[in-house]
């Protein structure tokens, strides 16, 4: 692992061209005050959008660092299945939580949603969460920072299932286990398509919600015996379906 005990860096300029980035603001008072690097350490820079570098810091002046790309890895810390996690709304520090975890292990995007049971939609605040998405995507050092998208109702969610391959709701009461339907789901489809992956906040989604997502082609699956919080219900089925088997 060529970042093995290396920081990471949010650099939104680097791109394949790029033959030295410049960190200013947070990014360099982490890497010159916080981390205390010198001139010549290497250390990890990611753009958010599918790049990862390996770059040795060049100089370190008094609100700047400038740094020299030497290796690039596009797609680094990637996995294979891209996974949207659509979660009822819950309380604000919890939601933080979940979406500090969702970037960690793989969730490409995350939504809030507005359910008939979920929190009231201003609790939630984006800027933060979507800073909370940076921080998580350098601290597990990904190439992409999952996008946290603006809530939406389940109905307009729904409206775009198309584009999914495969859509499982986290359902308590559904006969059919996570695990047993996620192997039925690598046979037919090899694991290579986009999923979404829909939990209702506590309480779960309504009788009417589920009705509807059945509808537009969602399959409802169970997480175990145990009753689980929202948090860790999606955190229990994103690290499920980020583990499709591929052929």
């Amino acid at each position: 692992m060529p970042f093995t005990n290396r920081d990471f860096y949010f650099a939104p300029e680097l791109s394949e061209e790029a033959v030295s980035v410049t960190l200013t603001g947070d990014e360099y008072r982490h890497l010159a005050r916080a981390a205390r690097h010198r001139a010549g350490d290497v250390v990890g820079l990611t753009n958010g959008t599918g790049l990862v570098a390996a770059a040795r810091v060049e100089s370190i002046g008094r609100d700047r660092a400038v740094l020299v790309v030497e290796e690039l890895f596009p797609g680094y810390g990637e996995p294979a299945v891209q996974l949207t996690l659509a979660v009822g709304l819950i309380v604000p520090g919890r939601f933080e939580w979940l979406v500090e975890k969702a970037v960690e292990v793989g969730v490409t995007r995350i939504v809030p949603l507005v359910t008939q049971q979920s929190e009231r939609r201003r609790g939630v605040r984006l800027e933060r969460l979507r800073r909370i998405a940076v921080a998580a995507t350098k601290q597990c050092q990904r190439a992409v920072v999952p996008g946290v998208a603006e809530p939406v109702g389940l109905p307009e969610l729904l409206e775009a299932i198309g584009q999914f391959d495969l859509t499982v709701l986290a359902e308590a009461e559904s006969e059919t286990s996570a695990v047993a339907l996620l192997q039925r789901a690598a046979q037919r489809r090899g694991g290579k398509g986009p999923v979404l992956a829909l939990v209702g906040p506590e309480g779960g989604f309504s009788a009417q919600e589920r009705q509807l997502a059945a509808g537009a082609g969602a399959v409802e699956a169970n997480l175990g015996p145990r009753r689980l919080r929202t948090e860790t219900a999606a955190l229990h089925l994103s690290i499920l379906l980020l583990n499709i088997p591929t052929r």
